[in-house]
């Protein structure tokens, strides 16, 4: 955690010296350098987390198996500082779902968000490609019950045994990836800048993850990525 902490603050102060770099004049003359690009963006993709070892527990027990493959969706913004090249990147996304079958149910959602600083390899005013890395933490649930009939009277459903279990884990993350989009509307009046691309990133925890329930630590849970591979459409719109 103390290295989480630390890479952190070494983040800020990296994103903190890039705006101050990307903004001086190093040659001297009195011409004011160019502005800060600030984009919002939306995207929606593929989530492909790695969760062999939980789905097989599941499995064990009697449980639905996580997909391998889920939707996702999240949003976001950028700025990049044209004279230095330097982006800075903040993000934040979700995965979720629900597998029913045998009167047993798996419901998951993972979510993940930080920041990220890239170098804008093509500076063109119609094209970016933006190799990044970052720091991110993540937070992944999943409750696992018994399917009850419809309609069931609440004193009923109480004197049963208990139906659901909650389990739950949460780390830090460095995240490696690419962006690369472009402008399709060119000659558009309002939305001649927005920039239209896709973003592939993978996430690499820092530590085996710690399993909980409703603040019980729990033993030998699984080793898992909870992020793993993202792809990603992505649309930003500039605010300047």
């Amino acid at each position: 955690m103390q290295i989480a902490k630390r890479a952190t603050v070494l983040s800020g102060l990296l994103f903190l010296a890039s705006s101050l770099w990307a903004q001086q004049d190093s040659t001297g003359e009195k011409e004011p350098p160019a502005a800060p690009k600030i984009y919002l963006q939306a995207q929606s993709g593929v989530q492909l987390p790695f969760f062999s070892n939980l789905n097989e527990i599941l499995e064990w027990r009697g449980y639905n198996r996580i997909p391998a493959a889920m939707f996702s969706r999240g949003a976001g913004a950028y700025v990049i500082f044209p004279k230095s090249r330097l982006v800075a990147m903040a993000d934040y996304h979700i995965y979720g779902g629900t597998r029913s079958e045998t009167e047993r149910e798996t419901a998951y959602h993972g979510s993940v968000a930080g920041l990220s600083l890239g170098y804008n390899l093509v500076n063109h005013v119609y094209a970016q490609l933006i190799p990044f890395i970052g720091l991110q933490h993540s937070w992944f649930d999943s409750r696992l019950s018994r399917m009850d009939p419809d309609e069931q009277p609440l004193p009923v459903y109480l004197e049963g045994t208990g139906n659901q279990y909650h389990i739950k884990t949460k780390g830090w993350m460095t995240n490696i990836g690419v962006q690369a989009s472009f402008q399709p509307f060119r000659g558009k009046k309002v939305i001649s800048q927005t920039q239209l691309g896709l973003k592939v990133g993978y996430y690499a925890p820092f530590e085996d993850p710690s399993w909980k329930t409703n603040g019980i630590s729990l033993n030998s849970g699984p080793r898992v990525n909870t992020q793993g591979i993202s792809t990603s459409i992505i649309l930003a719109i500039p605010l300047n």
